[in-house]
């Protein structure tokens, strides 16, 4: 189960199960943006064509196997996964002979593009890593939680694509690669809503709420 945040609505009850397709609806409607196809169902000729371009490029860049040292031994989960993403999807982007992955400019949801070489279609691209896959493991992977980055670099079809690394760590400083998950995400794939709020120190400041700072200024 993958997990998407915004920060209200009708669906945003604590862990609301729906479909990608209607929390985008959803998600759309609380923006205050126009109803718009956020993702559509994959033409089964481009599933097996990205998976064999893929395929492909992981054997070519003899990736599973491969031995990628940590920047840390103590590295946190969230670190791991960051410097795993560096230096693994350049490794496979190289290879690709069909389809392209590029960063995806801005901030948010995705932060990979893949595109088809062949017509120039894009294709929003999220990258994950993990030690294991367990199939019966329900902690967050959280997905997005904002139209605005789809809606301004992605125009119809808009077909959602989650890769996964999966690694193991030896030694506490290397990881090593042991195979790569594809997940291409349906409208009727089912994702958990979460509510989230949020503050920075702008509300912070303006808010009225009673507010100190220690030690104190000398008047």
């Amino acid at each position: 189960m993958l997990h998407v945040f915004f920060s209200a609505g009708p669906l945003a009850a604590q862990n609301k199960t729906t479909t990608l397709k209607n929390y985008y609806a959803t998600l759309l409607e609380w923006e205050g943006n126009k109803p718009a196809v956020m993702i559509e169902a994959w033409p089964r000729e481009l599933v097996a064509a990205i998976e064999a371009d893929v395929a492909k490029a992981v054997a070519e860049g003899a990736l599973i196997g491969f031995r990628y040292p940590l920047e840390q031994a103590d590295s946190t989960n969230q670190s791991m996964g960051n410097q795993i993403e560096r230096g693994v999807l350049p490794r496979i982007a190289e290879k690709l002979q069909h389809f392209k992955m590029t960063k995806c400019p801005g901030a948010g949801y995705p932060d990979w593009l893949a595109t088809r070489l062949a017509d120039g279609l894009r294709m929003p691209l999220e990258i994950k890593a993990t030690t294991h896959w367990d199939a019966s493991d329900s902690n967050r992977r959280v997905l997005t939680s904002s139209s605005a980055k789809v809606r301004r670099q992605f125009t119809a079809p808009i077909h959602h694509l989650l890769l996964t690394i999966l690694y193991k760590v030896e030694a506490s400083s290397v990881a090593v690669i042991e195979g790569i998950r594809l997940d291409f995400l349906e409208p009727d794939t089912r994702v958990n809503v979460r509510l989230e709020a949020s503050v920075n120190h702008r509300i912070l400041s303006d808010g009225t709420h009673e507010k100190f700072i220690l030690p104190k200024a000398n008047p």
